[in-house]
């Protein structure tokens, strides 16, 4: 046998060796675990009232001095994340405003379909129920200057707003004696915004 013929057979065992212990490798002992199914959704912010859209809190026409005049509304959250509300006046209320008494005050109603939207009636101050207002020197115009998110007026009683949460919103207003006549306010609105921190 030629000394290349001993080199290769040599070589060759070798590689053959090499082969089964790379075999071998693969056949030792493991293990594995896996975590299927994972999915991420995000959570929601909303929060609704019960005007439909498109009734008003107030239409008055022939306001007089003395007078309280009463509507309420049922704001709900409907969100996931618990969030902060807060009220503000985004549009114009106009001159008039200055002569408006405004008071603001939180509450419970019991809930009936047969309701007209704004009646107060069975409305139930909550405890610590006033959120604007005194009836002597805050005004709609005051309310008002509550414009943006930044410096709207909070109502968190018990913390954030969590799912399913509620509260009844009695706005009174009264005509103040020294009020002009025949002057009526801008057309203007009242808006909740919730927001997740």
């Amino acid at each position: 046998m030629t000394r290349t013929k001993t080199v290769l057979r040599a070589l060759l065992g070798v590689g053959a060796a090499g082969a089964i212990a790379a075999f071998g490798t693969f056949s030792a002992f493991s293990s594995t675990t896996d975590n299927p199914g994972n999915t991420i959704a995000t959570g929601s912010v909303a929060i609704s009232d019960n005007d439909g859209g498109v009734s008003k809190l107030f239409t008055v026409t022939a306001g007089k001095p003395g007078t309280d005049y009463d509507s309420c509304m049922r704001v709900t959250y409907t969100g996931s994340l618990p969030a902060e509300v807060k009220m503000t006046v985004p549009t114009t209320v106009g001159a008039l405003a200055a002569d408006l008494d405004l008071d603001v005050t939180a509450g419970t109603q019991t809930v009936d379909p047969n309701r007209v939207f704004g009646d107060c009636n069975g409305f139930v101050a909550a405890p610590g129920a006033n959120v604007f207002g005194d009836g002597a020197t805050d005004t709609l115009a005051t309310f008002a200057n509550f414009k943006t998110w930044d410096n709207g007026l909070a109502h968190n009683p018990g913390g954030d707003w969590t799912q399913g949460e509620n509260v009844v919103y009695r706005f009174r207003v009264n005509v103040q004696d020294d009020a002009p006549q025949g002057v009526a306010t801008d057309t203007f609105t009242v808006k909740w915004e919730a927001r997740n921190k």
